[in-house]
Order: C-alpha cells, then sequence, then structure tokens
C-alpha cells in the first residue's frame, strides 16, 4: 500500500498493514472501538457551551454553562437527563438573582446538606453575582456541588 502524505499506518494482527487517509485540520485519530480501524474525527470539545438568559425561566442541559441576566429572578430547571461526570455552571449577572429548580427524583448535594428531593427542592442565589458549578454523581438524579462564589440558599 502507499502511505497517503499525513496518513497513519495500522497493523491488523496479520501482518498486513492499512493505510489511514490524512485527516484535516482540527480533527484528531479516534478510536473506533476493538477490532474497528481508528478514523480522523472533530475533535470533541473540552469546555461548556454558555448561554446567557434573558428570560425569566430556562430548561438547562449538561455540559452548558448559564448566565442569569434579567431584573427578575431566573429559574433554571435542571435536566431530566445527565451522564455521570455531566456538569453544569451558572453565573450570575442579573439583578434579579437565580433559582436552580429539580425535577422529581433529583437531590442536589452542597457540602454536608442536600436539597429537598423533587421539585420541591432549590439553589437560590442571594447576591446578583452568586455563581455555582455542580456535577452528576449519579445519572439523571443526584448532582455535588463542585465550586461556589457567594451565599447560596439551600431548600
Amino acid at each position: 500500500a502507499t502511505l497517503a502524505d499525513a496518513g497513519v499506518l495500522i497493523g491488523n494482527g496479520t501482518g498486513v498493514v492499512q493505510v489511514t487517509g490524512a485527516g484535516t485540520s482540527g480533527q484528531v485519530l479516534t478510536s473506533n472501538g476493538a477490532g474497528v480501524d481508528p478514523t480522523f474525527q472533530a475533535a470533541a470539545g473540552g469546555g461548556l457551551t454558555w448561554t446567557e438568559v434573558t428570560g425569566t425561566s430556562q430548561a438547562m442541559t449538561t455540559k452548558n454553562g448559564y448566565i442569569a441576566n434579567n431584573a427578575g429572578l431566573v429559574t433554571l430547571t435542571m435536566p431530566v437527563t445527565a451522564a455521570l461526570g455531566d456538569t453544569i455552571e451558572v453565573a450570575g449577572k442579573g439583578a434579579g438573582l437565580w433559582k436552580i429548580a429539580q425535577n422529581a427524583g433529583q437531590t442536589i448535594h452542597f457540602g454536608n446538606v442536600d436539597t429537598t428531593a423533587g421539585v420541591g427542592g432549590s439553589l437560590t442565589a442571594t447576591q446578583r453575582y452568586d455563581s455555582i458549578s455542580l456535577r452528576c454523581i449519579t445519572a439523571n438524579t443526584n448532582f455535588v456541588v463542585l465550586g461556589v462564589q457567594g451565599s447560596i440558599t439551600i431548600v
């Protein structure tokens, strides 16, 4: 086989060598699982996608950050679906503050204090620029506070 310019050689264990094509700018060589040749693919993002919320409510998704910017209270509702390790962040900006509302079966663990389980539980900012980072520790249901700036009301 002819090695493509910037291609990669792949062995298959029987003495045959496969050759990949070259990747394009921003791609990385990615495993496609055991027994399958790797391919060049777009690099997975490592950071959060940020959304400025200027209304009074927002359904949150994982791997996202939210900037709460309204003169009234911004209620941010936790995602129903979250995988182990997923992160969500909230940063305050508007004078109306923010509140993180939970769905059925969800709990947020803040140090040694837990929110009320389910839709009655919440975290609420007490100052304009309060900020918080959450991580899912049990798929869909349990989250832990990784860090906080400010004083948060726990219900």
